[in-house]
């Protein structure tokens, strides 16, 4: 951001006691309003949640108008808390996740109504394309970056591509806290920070690059300028209780305004900052130029030279929810952790819950490297959610052979570099070291020399056994291996052209197409592979009753193919249910645990399931159900099996009916949504793998059911029939269900 500079006056903090400052953090998950006094002191904060829109593997998306919502809401509520607050605010300051690409027109209306954000990998076949027809040396020094999917540049070729008419409508692009401040001031303006992570600003002169865009065929025009922003309008006024007038500066993105808020400014200095994602920064004047390093421009004319996984702190909620230990804190949780060898006795996990950026699923061995080779004498500062965790911070500094600090000031280090910001833009300088970490205390973590060698000794481990993962890996024929879950255009194009040559052929000829191209099949369990449901709607009633509320037949239909979650929601709207979802969900399994013992496999369905096994067919079986109601299911039937595939409810983000249920079924048995044939019992479930591009066969447990699936999914009444449409051996086979 640029800023004017004059002589730095300590009594200024002292004179305007009375002056407030607004720092704005649009956040992926929510958006988050702080009044900070001139003394640093956050005095007031309010927070609006929004939406993350995964609709399928690899995609990652929200509303902008979310975003404004929120920051509107926010900002109204903290200056109502403090009576006169909003004539004494002297600056409004936004930061906000990165990457996010916003399109609007020449009126100000978007002209998408959601944006991809950072961790968007449906750009993988357009970075593709790129390094192919590039080396590295030709651009990274135009660029400083290496191409990866993360990069605005990308997101706007794949719109270009798959959405001209909004791309061709498009004035501006926005990065997501750049919309806010367009709604605050009807200006169009974007940061240093944001413009060198768009892989579209050079480097050296800090301006929107003409090579770069004129490689990737982009329009110079829709990039808004790189300056100050304005005055909150008095559209904005309304909708926020600002005053009008009150001076908006640009602002900067929220990772680089929560290094300077750490105390973290000029080269030699690190930061290790853990979020929805983790990232490890180094200081230095110019960036480091190579094909796994990625560079920004900081708030302070630095470049901080990173590297990063998608999956730092979201890879904590993942293991938090998977292990059912939502009822606990992180702290808890990482003091149950502690109390495991480490190593944990050879069981290592894989961090890439959203695909990664740069290199082969080997970023931590990077970042390892990368932090090993800081200078002597460099130290480093910890900020963020995921180092709030003391036992988790002290594990991540030994590798790094440094004496490192946790950030210990109250509140998030981006509300600190946000107030640090407004100062520079008040025309404070930043000359000044001091006032940027004022109100930072550091917590030392210690230098446990003793026990370095066992991490370090299993990360060699890890890192050999995914040595050996890849090398089998590249053995197998590009077609043999599933494209990976952030491959999203590629399995998109091939998903199309199968849709388009299956809607294109008569009825009578999709059979045969199933029987022969066939090489995976997935199993619903419930109702499916198990006469399950009358379990599930008797245990749902049993803990109904078990609190005061009485149902009965009815539920079923309410409740079928619906995930546990949306089942207590119902009962919550429907019935007052008042119990929270984690002691329902309790209540519920042990109910469904004292009735497994009498659970049977739906008549003729295990016979397909051997007979596809037999011919030689991979299986896998993807239900709505917990992990350890799925387990319990397989043990009654005889299924668990060594290397049998299975998801659960607790394997993915979002149940049926998304499709990324059975596109993470198809991913492990790798094999492509054309390949895959799902048998359903629901319509819910059966919508899940059409929006999969996958065939169903709907096996309905009556004729009315039947009445309710999609037009596309091919209906059969008898496992004998079931069977005939997988073309297997209907020999064996009951000819009836007894359900139909």
């Amino acid at each position: 951001m640029r800023v004017a500079h004059r002589t730095f006056d300590p009594h200024r903090w002292v004179n305007d006691m009375e002056t407030f400052y607004l720092a704005i953090d649009v956040g992926t998950g929510s958006v988050r309003a702080a009044l900070v006094d001139s003394r640093g002191t956050v005095r007031q904060i309010a927070a609006h949640e929004h939406e993350q829109i995964v609709p399928r593997y690899g995609w990652s998306k929200q509303r902008p108008a979310d975003w404004w919502a929120g920051a509107a809401r926010s900002i109204r509520e903290v200056l109502e808390r403090v009576p006169g607050a909003a004539e004494k605010v002297a600056a409004v300051c936004a930061c906000g996740q990165m990457h996010g690409t916003v399109l609007i027109d020449a009126d100000g209306q978007l002209t998408r109504d959601t944006a991809p954000l950072w961790n968007d990998k449906r750009t993988f076949a357009q970075v593709a394309q790129f390094r192919a027809r590039h080396e590295e040396s030709s651009y990274l020094h135009k660029t400083a970056n290496p191409a990866t999917p993360a990069w605005p540049a990308f997101k706007l070729w794949w719109i270009k591509e798959h959405d001209p008419e909004s791309y061709d409508r498009a004035r501006t692009v926005f990065m997501p806290k750049d919309y806010v401040n367009f709604r605050l001031t009807g200006e169009r303006a974007c940061d240093w920070n944001d413009a060198s992570t768009s892989f579209l600003m050079d480097p050296v002169t800090r301006t929107w690059s003409r090579d770069m865009l004129d490689l990737l065929g982009l329009d110079a025009s829709k990039l808004a300028p790189l300056d100050i922003l304005g005055q909150v309008t008095k559209e904005a006024a309304a909708a926020t209780g600002l005053r009008e007038g009150t001076p908006v500066l640009v602002g900067g993105a929220d990772y680089p305004v929560s290094v300077l808020g750490s105390g973290v400014h000029g080269a030699g200095l690190a930061s290790d900052i853990t979020g929805t994602s983790s990232i490890i920064t180094v200081l230095a004047d110019t960036p480091m130029l190579h094909p796994e390093v990625s560079n920004l421009a900081t708030c302070d004319g630095a470049w901080g030279r990173f590297m990063l996984l998608d999956s730092g702190g979201d890879a904590m909620r993942w293991a938090r929810r998977a292990f059912h230990e939502n009822a606990l804190s992180y702290d808890a949780i990482a003091q149950k952790a502690a109390s495991a060898p480490v190593g944990c006795e050879g069981l290592f996990f894989l961090p890439y819950l959203t695909g990664e950026r740069l290199g082969d699923h080997t970023n931590s061995r990077a970042v390892l490297r990368h932090r090993g080779q800081a200078r002597a004498g460099a130290s480093a500062s910890r900020g963020a959610g995921g180092c709030r965790v003391r036992r988790a911070a002290a594990y991540r500094a030994d590798p790094a052979r440094r004496r490192e600090h946790r950030t210990a000031g109250r509140g998030e280090r981006r509300r600190e570099g946000i107030v640090v910001a407004e100062h520079q833009g008040e025309h404070v300088s930043h000359a000044d070291s001091r006032a940027r970490a004022s109100g930072v205390r550091r917590d030392g973590l210690r230098d446990s020399r003793r026990h370095r060698a066992r991490p370090v000794r299993a990360s060699h481990r890890c890192r050999e056994r995914l040595r050996g993962l890849r090398t089998r890996s590249a053995a197998r024929s590009a077609r043999q291996r599933h494209l990976r879950p952030h491959d999203a255009d590629l399995r998109a194009a091939l998903c199309e052209r199968a849709t388009v040559l299956r809607r294109s052929r008569p009825a009578r000829h999709r059979l045969s197409r199933i029987r022969t191209m066939i090489k995976a099949i997935l199993w619903d369990m419930d109702g499916t592979l198990a006469d399950s449901e009358a379990l599930h709607l008797s245990t749902l009633v049993a803990v109904l009753a078990k609190h005061g509320i009485e149902a009965g037949e009815e539920m079923h239909p309410l409740i079928f193919g619906k995930t546990g979650r949306e089942v207590h929601a119902l009962c919550r709207e429907r019935f007052g249910l008042s119990t929270d979802f984690e002691a329902w969900s309790a209540f519920r399994a042990q109910a469904y645990l004292d009735g497994a013992p009498h659970l049977v496999p739906r008549p003729g369905a295990l016979e397909v399931y051997r007979a596809a096994k037999r011919a030689g067919i991979a299986q896998g079986i993807v239900s709505n159900s917990v992990r350890m109601l799925l387990e319990v299911n397989l043990r009654a039937l005889g299924l668990e099996e060594p290397h049998l595939v299975t998801v659960s409810a607790n394997d993915v983000r979002m149940g049926k009916p998304s499709p990324e249920p059975y596109e993470r079924a198809a991913w492990l048995l790798r094999v492509t949504p054309d390949d895959a044939v799902v048998v359903e019992d629901s319509p819910t479930g059966a919508r899940a793998a059409l929006a999969a591009n996958m065939r169903v066969l709907a096996w309905p447990l009556d004729d009315a059911g039947a009445a309710l699936f999609p037009a596309e999914a091919q209906i059969v009444r008898t496992p004998r029939e079931l069977a005939a449409a997988l073309g297997l051996d209907t020999s064996t086979i009951p000819e009836h269900d007894d359900h139909a």
